[in-house]
């Protein structure tokens, strides 16, 4: 896998508009993506559209705004707010809280089922992050511990399927894990000793985990975790960059990536896996976590 050359990418984006090419082919399989913007020195909820080559700002209530994403099940958005709250987004624009307490650190729907997993601090010890699950259907509802590490915190969350999570273990100082939990309780580690690996994406159709890992630079490149062979190779490699958080599409083709270029505020960049081509999606501001809206 060669490295992309970023200033290049940049340079081709300003003279020929280089979101076109990227919003024909996402045509194909998704209208749009999801994603936080930066406007009047907030974050805010917007939505591209691949057709018109426009984004809509879909929040404006105080406050940033992190993770949106789209659920299925409930064709509904969520997004969590600056003092940690999880928030349902309406089709008319209002927010309402869906979740039993705030200051959460991350959280993810599971596609299937009206639940929320989340991260959040434990009320007995406050410097460490717990994994909790929420059935929004239940009356009264109220969240069940699915784990807690004996050091250590847990902190982001992707979801595999309706048994088996993937999360990351802050286990020490530039030590972050991931591993996989599944409803039985059983558990095991899918990433090195002494590695960061953060922000774990599932790719379904590729049958592995796209993850952000650090590099002795200090930078993050993307890889891929070969779920049945737990083989991990590079995924996208690129000079004077890092990149983050992702989402797949749905025919595993291509991936949304918040790209951060030194010295330049964070974008969202297209990456299509099999051409091993990568281009910016133009926006008017600065950009980061998006999530296909289906």
């Amino acid at each position: 896998m060669y490295r992309h050359p970023v200033i290049l990418i940049l340079i081709l984006a300003i003279c020929f508009t280089g979101g076109a090419s990227a919003s024909n082919a996402a045509s194909r399989f998704s209208q749009s993506f999801l994603y936080i913007g930066l406007t009047d020195e907030q974050w805010q909820v917007f939505r591209y559209d691949f057709a018109t080559k426009q984004s809509k700002q879909l929040t404006f209530s105080t406050g940033d705004k992190r993770r949106p994403q789209y659920h299925a099940a409930t064709d509904s958005i969520y997004f969590k707010d600056s003092q940690g709250w999880i928030i349902r987004l309406s089709s008319d624009g209002s927010e309402t809280r869906i979740s039993d307490k705030g200051r959460i650190a991350e959280f993810c729907m599971i596609p299937t089922a009206n639940v929320l997993l989340y991260t959040c601090l434990m009320a007995n010890n406050p410097q460490r992050q717990a994994l909790w699950r929420l059935d929004l259907q239940a009356n009264e509802a109220s969240p069940q511990l699915l784990k807690r590490m004996p050091t250590g915190s847990i902190r982001q969350i992707a979801v595999k399927s309706e048994r088996e999570v993937i999360v990351s273990h802050i286990a020490k100082r530039r030590e972050e894990r991931l591993f996989v939990l599944d409803d039985s309780g059983q558990e095991r580690y899918i990433t090195p000793q002494k590695t960061v690996s953060i922000y774990p994406t599932w790719d379904s159709i590729n049958d592995r985990v796209l993850h952000a890992k650090e590099l002795k630079d200090g930078s993050y490149d993307l890889y891929a975790l070969n779920f049945a062979s737990g083989e991990i190779n590079p995924l996208l490699e690129t000079e004077n960059a890092s990149e983050f958080a992702t989402s797949v599409s749905p025919d595993g083709n291509t991936v949304l990536i918040e790209q951060h270029v030194y010295g330049l505020p964070p974008r969202i960049v297209y990456y299509n896996q099999a051409a091993s081509k990568l281009a910016p999606i133009q926006l008017e501001h600065p950009a980061k976590e998006p999530f296909w809206y289906l």
